[in-house]
Parts: structure tokens; sequence; C-alpha cells
């Protein structure tokens, strides 16, 4: 079923991180998209695009993409982890326009990050953990969580 929505719908889904090296030199990370190259711009809604129709459309899988759990965000983000580069980040996002409702999730026309979860530990970039998430806080103006390091088997 497609709805317009003036109020969003929170989902889960995750991001890959990436980082600029501005002007005066300093790297700020941002958002992008796990699948797409999209990058998802700080204090502005994200807007899916598609050529060929309105967005999003059932013959399409256009939209951008919401899960209705976050272990569903977690199982995205382990496969994104294992095939990018980049660090992989979860959270809540909003919801909000043209929005396709599935058994699992939603495919929208807008999306902005409602809260993020990084993993904690470590360093990134020349940058650790606790300067990203501040810096994304800042940037994003959303919670930011720094989960506990992840245990490696031996």
């Amino acid at each position: 079923m497609i709805t317009v929505r003036r109020e969003p719908v929170v989902a889960w889904r995750s991001w890959r991180l990436g980082t600029y090296d501005t002007s005066a030199g300093i790297l700020e990370p941002f958002l992008r998209s796990c699948v797409y190259a999209e990058y998802w711009p700080a204090g502005e809604r994200f807007e899916a695009s598609c050529p060929r129709h309105a967005l999003p459309s059932r013959a399409c899988g256009c939209g951008v993409h919401g899960v209705t759990s976050r272990d569903e965000a977690l199982r995205w983000a382990r496969w994104a982890g294992g095939a990018l580069p980049n660090p992989i980040v979860v959270g809540r996002v909003n919801l909000w326009g043209r929005v396709l409702q599935f058994s699992r999730g939603y495919r929208a026309q807008y999306a902005y990050p409602y809260e993020l979860e990084i993993p904690g530990g470590g360093n990134w970039d020349d940058l650790d953990v606790a300067e990203i998430a501040e810096r994304l806080r800042r940037d994003y103006l959303v919670d930011v969580v720094e989960l506990p390091p992840v245990a490696h088997a031996a």
C-alpha cells in the first residue's frame, strides 16, 4: 500500500561511514548508502530519485529502504561490512512522503537519520570513535550511541 505521509514512519537501516577532508585539513565523517554511492547530507532531508517514475513504485526497487527491526538492520550491516571497505553504522531513520509498506520494512521518498549506533573501540581514518560520534551528533543533530567493541573470535 502506498501512502503519502507528512508524519514520519520510524524504521531501521544501515549506512556506511565516509570522511572528507575539509579545506582546513580536518576529516569530517558523513553517512552514505550501503548500496549506492549517495551521500546523505547533514541538516537536509535525503530524497530518493528514479528517472522512470514518481517514488516509490512497487514495479521498481527505488526509494529509501528501512526495515521494521534492529535485528534486520544488523543483518544488512553484517552483509555490508563484509562487502564494503567503510565502517557500517546502524540506526533509526525517519521516512516520509510517498511510503510503500512491506512485511519487513518500507521504501520512502524522503528520509533523515533519527539516531545512530556506531561500533565502539579503535579509530578510523585518524579519528577515534568518540570523535566520530561527536561530529555525527553535531552535524546531523541526532543521538549517537557508541556500542561496546565487538569481540572477535581467535
